[in-house]
């Protein structure tokens, strides 16, 4: 047991000279590919926003959350957190955190000329789910410490920034119900109290712009768009909600995948704001 926390506390110390706080943090300021995140709560629906979005704009390339990563064909790491989230917070994490490291260089490295939008990112797996574990006590101060040192080296050294984030925003309760209609059973065991958790940091990160976020990301334009309103099941919505979503990329769009630091966030229903 000594061996194991003396080899955990060496490891902090090799990837952080001194104890780092997430304020500050200092992103990448470099863009190759143009990369647009779908951010939202679980039951937002990004899996159907990203699909309906591709159709619309066959110009995109959809990136789908890797979830195949961290789930087995004999066991589902995802379900085995919601049953047990102090006992697998930390492996869950640090699973969803290497798997998303993966396809975010993979898009850099190969699709440097083509519009990408990815469902998902390691800044929400770091500021929303992994801050809520932490939080709740389902991940320990070193858990935390090992984490966030991962996090910062990796955002910092590998993973260049994004070029703009799509919010599917709903309230926790619209999230929670629709988590109950689909009833998928590793998600049997969620609570509205968690889903209710995981809203209030999404609404930290994308919309109120914590003092905690690395000033880089504060930077990075913001749509957000209101999903509570169902629009898997009305084609006028859904048309009206990728018009919007094309649009942003659209005008966030560059030759040279460099962007503003001047862009604003956006809050509401597709409306810019100062």
């Amino acid at each position: 047991m000594t061996e194991t926390v003396e080899f955990t506390e060496n490891l902090v110390k090799f990837f952080s000279t001194e104890k780092l706080k997430v304020c500050e943090i200092t992103l990448l300021l470099i863009h190759y590919a143009t990369m647009i995140i779908i951010e939202g709560n679980i039951g937002a629906g990004k899996s159907t926003f990203l699909s309906a979005l591709a159709n619309y704009a066959p110009h995109i390339y959809p990136i789908t959350e890797p979830v195949d990563a961290w789930n087995s064909n004999q066991h589902s790491l995802l379900a085995q957190f919601y049953a047990d989230q102090h006992r697998w917070a930390f492996t869950l994490e640090m699973a969803t955190l290497c798997a998303r490291i993966k396809d975010h260089r993979a898009v850099y490295n190969l699709l440097q000329d083509k519009i990408c939008v990815a469902e998902r990112s390691l800044y929400s797996g770091f500021y929303c789910f992994a801050r809520v574990g932490f939080l709740n006590g389902s991940m320990s101060p070193l858990e935390w410490e090992i984490y966030s040192d991962w996090f910062n080296y990796t955002a910092t050294q590998l993973c260049p920034l994004p070029t703009g984030f799509i919010y599917l925003y709903t309230t926790p309760e619209c999230a929670y119900k629709r988590i109950l209609k689909r009833a998928r059973s590793a998600e049997q065991q969620l609570s509205l109290q968690y889903v209710t958790a995981i809203h209030d940091t999404h609404e930290q990160l994308l919309i109120k712009r914590a003092e905690y976020l690395a000033p880089s990301l504060r930077t990075i334009p913001v749509l957000t768009l209101d999903c509570t309103i169902d629009f898997e099941h009305s084609q006028e919505r859904t048309k009206l909600l990728c018009e919007q979503a094309v649009e942003f990329i659209m005008n966030h769009e560059q030759k040279n995948g460099y962007i503003s630091q001047n862009n604003s966030a956006t809050t509401g229903d597709g409306k810019y704001s100062g």
